[in-house]
């Protein structure tokens, strides 16, 4: 059987978690259901406006780089992509193009090529019968992309670097990335060759919003590729933007895809440019990076032994703060409480010197382990004290 060789890379969007929007003072709020409430002359590009770059937007894409162990950019600048849409005001989306904020480092062992900063568009509503709606609210909030470099080799992996990601943006506290908001959206480029030293014509999925909807799609289109190819009809597979069916669970042509001198980039003449090392003390910012996931796994990994736990762990920030704030000599056995026996709305309430004290009793055999389940049922439902507890059962 004939061996094809996949080729994935990802660009993913997320929104960041800023006060106001990238250019203007306007409100970025994810949450507002009002349509074309959070706008002004220019988010709205109204003759005679002018952008004023969000520090702050740009300062977290400097943490993200500071995190990935890229090169943090000296001088940057922002550029016009032109191209027309409707949910676009200004005719072009201000953008970057050769000079972006963050460039190289890794994530989950892929190579980074670049992540750069952007606004928004506008949203696009096609729900009111034979015509569009468009809502503004999100046009002009600051937009980080994150580049890959055509590495990763199969859907799991790039499902698996996205969730990765997400985890990083929500520890820095850059972005919430909600898929299912669009606050983060993911787009694999995809080929498929069968020529292990050359790439395949390459396919991008536009705005997957959900890590299952990553893989699917991905697996869709390798396997679209090789019947093609296996039909010798690999002539079909064109450089193209395709969409994601998810009720058919299959992908559609959308556009030809477009090339970068397609969108005519130019440095944006509104902008002043920026020497980013004069602007923020990056050796400062570095130190002031929270733990990372990747520290925090190594770290759980030297008192839990089941990795599944540990990733529980890592991705739960409420059962990880009641981890590490309880006491006890068996932490293997308090992972295992803690995820089989603290309900999410119990975790906030749960005294932690009194669980740590069941926990140690029954780790040294005082409580055995199914009178155990029933005295930390107790104490989490009641409190008290857990020798007493036991005494009268």
């Amino acid at each position: 059987m004939k061996t094809y060789y996949p080729t994935i890379g990802l660009e993913i969007h997320a929104e960041l978690a800023t006060a106001s929007k990238m250019f203007c003072g306007c409100k970025n709020d994810p949450d507002e259901t009002r349509p074309n409430v959070n706008i002004c002359p220019v988010c709205m590009a109204h003759p005679g406006t002018l952008p004023v770059a969000n520090k702050n937007a740009i300062k977290k894409v400097i943490q993200v780089g500071l995190a990935l162990d890229s090169t943090i950019a000296d001088f940057s600048e922002f550029d016009r992509k032109n191209y027309f849409y409707p949910d676009i005001p200004k005719g072009y989306q201000i953008s970057q193009y050769k000079y972006p904020i963050v460039s190289g480092g890794a994530l989950n062992n892929f190579k980074i090529t670049r992540i750069h900063l952007e606004e928004d568009t506008g949203l696009s509503k096609h729900d009111r019968g034979d015509f569009t709606l468009v809502d503004y609210n999100r046009a002009g909030v600051p937009l980080m992309e994150l580049v890959t470099e055509p590495v990763i080799h199969s859907a799991q992996d790039a499902a698996n670097f996205a969730r990765e990601l997400q985890l990083l943006l929500r520890t820095l506290g850059v972005s919430e990335a909600n898929l299912e908001k669009g606050e983060m959206r993911v787009e694999p480029n995809i080929s498929l060759s069968d020529d292990p030293n050359k790439f395949g014509t390459k396919v991008e999925v536009k705005n997957l919003n959900s890590f299952k909807s990553v893989e699917k799609a991905i697996e869709y289109e390798l396997a679209r590729m090789q019947a093609l190819y296996e039909a010798g009809r690999q002539d079909e597979i064109v450089q193209e933007t395709r969409g994601w069916d998810e009720n058919k669970q299959t992908t559609f042509s959308q556009r030809s895809k477009e090339n970068a001198n397609d969108y005519r980039y130019f440095p944006d003449p509104d902008l002043p440019k920026m020497k980013l090392h004069s602007a923020f003390d990056l050796e400062q910012m570095k130190k002031e990076l929270p733990e990372l996931p990747w520290q925090t796994r190594e770290r759980f990994k030297k008192e839990i032994k089941n990795p599944e736990l540990v990733e529980i762990f890592v991705q739960d920030r409420a059962r990880k703060e009641l981890f590490e704030a309880t006491p006890t000599k068996h932490p293997e056995l308090k992972a295992n409480y803690i995820v089989s026996s603290v309900a999410g709305a119990d975790i906030g309430k749960t005294d932690v010197a009194t669980f740590g004290k069941a926990i140690d009793m029954i780790g040294d055999g005082q409580v055995t382990s199914t009178a155990g389940k029933t005295l930390i049922a107790e104490i989490i439902q009641n409190g008290g004290d857990p020798e007493t507890i036991h005494g009268l059962y």
